[in-house]
């Protein structure tokens, strides 16, 4: 299909559910700025192939904001198609959400995919519409339907990080975060640098982003990793389980947080848990507060500072016999940029 073929095909689903509008960010239910091909619904639509905006379809108006890095590139891949370039005064800055308040009537419908979305990011586009009456429909994912050759999630196997390289065991490091979730029980983790770090597993699925798509739930005495069956190689499988780390599939979160008692208190980050997953919690079980891992992971240990070091002295090394290759070839020729 082409872009106006998709977005025809996008406003006829809009019709069929009784919605005025929908939003198509570019991140995935992990908050991720950079996001495997499966992901990509907001490129697949627009054929816009930046890392960041958000295509904003009415009835009868195509929209995408971006920043300034991508303007250029925006105005070529756009053009030809339906959709309209906005441009952002400020990197990342909800400016479509003004847009749409001043131009939908009240008492419109906008469809958001709850998987998309952080429980944070909901909360403020609620209070903002509240005045017109806006309702935000979580539970559509419009675009699923209609991208017939979606392609699946990845498959590539996830490896562990060495101890050698990584100065803590998984064990210590989820100790230390257990240390922090006070009176919660459990602590649900959705961002996936984090995830790696804290289980110190590596894996393929993002380009130049040594990551897998996983969720993670650490209790004070076991965790649960929900990652695709097959992506963790048998050996890995049983160290984890040793270690008291439980392997369940991906798509079983959310089935898995609704079987938790009612008493069960879940500490999560606002700001970065997605709301499909936060609403199978019911809201006395959350315990909204900071990501517990990004401040353990911000404190490097010593064998990680040591490899900081060495990393350094090799860069060093590297940039100083580009600068002498640099000026030895200047004598001789012009170097171009692209070379």
């Amino acid at each position: 299909m082409t872009v106006n073929e998709k977005l025809r095909a996008l406003r006829a689903a809009m019709r069929a559910h009784g919605v005025d509008a929908c939003l198509v960010p570019s991140n995935d239910p992990h908050h991720s700025e950079y996001v495997a091909e499966h992901w990509k619904a907001r490129q697949w639509l627009t054929g816009f192939t930046g890392s960041a905006g958000v295509a904003v379809v009415t009835r009868d108006h195509a929209g995408l904001w971006t920043d300034s890095r991508y303007f250029l590139q925006a105005e070529a891949e756009l053009q030809g198609s339906d959709f309209v370039l906005h441009k952002q005064g400020i990197p990342h800055a909800p400016e479509h959400l003004d847009w749409l308040k001043s131009t939908l009537p009240e008492g419109a419908r906008i469809a958001v995919d709850g998987r998309l979305f952080s429980r944070a990011q909901l909360r403020a586009m609620r209070n903002k519409y509240a005045p017109k009456n806006i309702e935000l429909v979580t539970d559509l994912d419009l675009i699923g339907p209609l991208w017939t050759d979606r392609p699946p999630l990845p498959e590539d196997p996830v490896f562990e990080h060495e101890l050698r390289f990584a100065g803590l065991s998984r064990s210590e490091k989820m100790d230390q975060v257990r240390k922090d979730m006070g009176e919660a029980d459990w602590y649900l983790l959705t961002t996936l640098d984090d995830i790696a770090w804290l289980f110190n597993l590596r894996g393929s699925d993002v380009k130049c982003n040594p990551v897998f798509y996983a969720y993670a739930l650490l209790g004070k005495e076991k965790a649960f990793l929900f990652v695709a069956p097959g992506k963790v190689p048998e050996d890995l499988k049983h160290r984890l389980n040793a270690e008291g780390v439980i392997l369940k599939p991906y798509e079983a979160l959310e089935a898995h947080l609704r079987s938790l008692g009612p008493g069960e208190k879940v500490h999560l980050d606002a700001a970065t848990a997605n709301v499909r997953a936060c609403n199978a919690l019911r809201e006395e079980q959350i315990v909204e507060g900071r990501n517990l891992v990004a401040e353990r992971k911000c404190i490097k240990n010593p064998t990680e500072i040591e490899h900081i070091r060495r990393v350094m002295v090799k860069d060093g090394v590297a940039l100083t016999r580009l600068f002498r290759w640099l000026e030895k070839t200047l004598q001789e020729r012009p170097v171009p940029e692209v070379e």
